[in-house]
């Protein structure tokens, strides 16, 4: 049975239902974030607040989510190299939570901000890092529903933070509250943050924390640069006003982690089960055909989102800023569902070579495009960066995968 047939078959009842808990958590958070508390404080503080808050947390994502997911990720990846118990990783959960806070405090120091403010943003990348690493517990049993009651938790938290702490001048209490919710939850009926003796591994697990966060470092500050680079050359406003723009694509974007995480653990689960280059072309019309659906609907549903939920900035999207930034989106969206073939077929050397050629090239032409043509220009530069990563990604594809009736 190839794979194809097999991911339609009856037997797939508990992938669906493992996709369903997974598109349903991200979907629970995106709304809380997206459709609730970011249209709050655009609402009530303005654009450039809102883009104070998106660039500042821009760099909390660049920096504490890739040192809790390097966490996670180590733990994944070493559980059956080596025996590996929770005083292995407690002391470099405390080293990655350390160098989050002094960074991120001073960073806030460095931009003019005041003493509470840097000192909130510090905790604030603190709980990050703890909770994308305590999300482990549910990635360790593959506990999807799991997955599914943690977001709740979180969003549940975010929007309480909302209400006791909204008109607060440092928004940062808003999102610590879920954070802290949701690892204490974790504490209460978790096990990942249970003290236990170490199995003396704490070195190798070092050395896999240590190379993969390099690794997420690399991949949120490309996915995190229009943040930072629009504020930087432009202004808050700026970033505020494409991050409203993009949230359409972007949340389509974040659906594809659990794709991947499920494409992951089929092609590395049966090896003699790998695809082909023929099936690799039908997938590549099937996403090539979904994506553009995907970019029509876009297109369509960002001015509708805009008018109900950012109505000062509707003024602003222009009908060709529209195009090309759902564009822009659809392309990431659509290289990083085939990516994952590359990882599994050539492994991460190649995966990591083929992003930092992507993020090298996206970088630097958006910071030329910005500097000229402003949001347009930065959209046009990640829309043809988006290309190349597409066409590397295809074309290694074609040439690695076994040919026509053979297998991998």
């Amino acid at each position: 049975m190839n794979m194809i047939k097999k991911l339609l078959s009856p037997q797939s009842k508990k992938v669906a239902a493992d996709l369903s808990y997974t598109i349903g958590a991200s979907l629970i958070l995106q709304i809380a974030l997206q459709l609730i508390i970011f249209p709050w404080i655009n609402r009530t503080a303005g654009e450039e607040a809102l883009g104070e808050v998106v660039y500042y947390m821009g760099i909390l994502f660049i920096v504490s989510m890739s040192a809790g997911l390097a966490l996670c990720n180590a733990r994944l990846v070493d559980r059956n190299k080596y025996p590996l118990a929770n005083g292995d990783i407690f002391p470099m959960l405390m080293i990655f939570s350390g160098m989050s806070a002094v960074f991120c405090g001073g960073f806030a120091i460095a931009k003019g901000e005041n003493l509470g403010f840097a000192l909130s943003f510090a905790l604030l990348s603190v709980l990050m890092v703890v909770r994308y690493y305590v999300q482990v517990e549910y990635r360790l049993s593959k506990n999807f529903k799991g997955q599914l009651l943690f977001n709740i938790i979180i969003s549940a938290g975010f929007l309480l933070g909302l209400v006791l702490f909204g008109k607060f001048a440092s928004r940062f209490l808003i999102f610590a509250v879920g954070e802290l919710a949701v690892i204490m939850f974790i504490l209460k009926k978790g096990t990942v943050l249970t003290p236990q003796k170490s199995t003396g591994h704490f070195s190798l697990f070092a050395k896999t924390s240590s190379f993969l966060i390099f690794s997420c470092l690399i991949d949120n500050l490309i996915s995190q640069w229009d943040r930072i680079i629009l504020a930087e050359m432009i202004d808050k406003i700026a970033t505020a006003q494409f991050f409203a723009f993009s949230t359409a694509g972007k949340s389509l974007q974040m659906l594809v982690g659990p794709i991947n995480i499920l494409l992951i653990s089929y092609f590395t689960a049966n090896k003699k089960e790998n695809i082909n280059r023929r099936a690799f072309r039908k997938i590549l019309l099937v996403l090539l055909g979904l994506s553009g659906a995907i970019y029509i609907l876009s297109v369509i549903f960002t001015p509708v989102f805009i008018s109900v939920f950012y109505p000062g900035m509707y003024g602003s999207l222009s009908f060709g800023l529209n195009i090309i930034v759902n564009l822009f989106h659809i392309l990431n969206l659509s290289s990083s569902v085939i990516i994952v073939l590359v990882l599994t077929e050539r492994g991460a050397k190649t995966q990591m070579t083929i992003q930092m050629i992507y993020g090298l090239v996206f970088i630097t032409a958006s910071a030329v495009g910005t500097y000229f043509y402003q949001m347009a220009g930065f959209a046009i530069a990640g829309i043809a960066a988006g290309a190349l990563r597409f066409i590397l990604i295809a074309a290694i594809c074609l040439r690695y995968l076994p040919g026509e009736g053979k297998k991998g």
